[in-house]
């Protein structure tokens, strides 16, 4: 299964950097994928202010790039 949440994730990662350039970030590639249940992909980051930027700047991007 950790291949399989990898592998989406990668492509989330891919498809965000594409098509929301002004919200990337370097430190993106450190975010684990961490469960997939019920089409919710949730995702681990280690500081709260990743937490907070993704919250805040790109959750509506990331669910788009999510459901490509």
């Amino acid at each position: 299964m950790a291949d399989v949440l990898a592998d989406i994730w990668d492509k989330v990662l891919r498809h965000f950097q594409k098509h929301n350039s002004q919200h990337w970030r370097n430190w993106f590639e450190q975010i684990e994928p961490i469960t997939l249940e019920n089409g919710l992909l949730r995702v681990g980051v280690p500081e709260l202010s990743w937490q907070q930027y993704l919250k805040q700047s790109c959750n509506s991007s990331l669910q788009e790039a999510a459901q490509r």
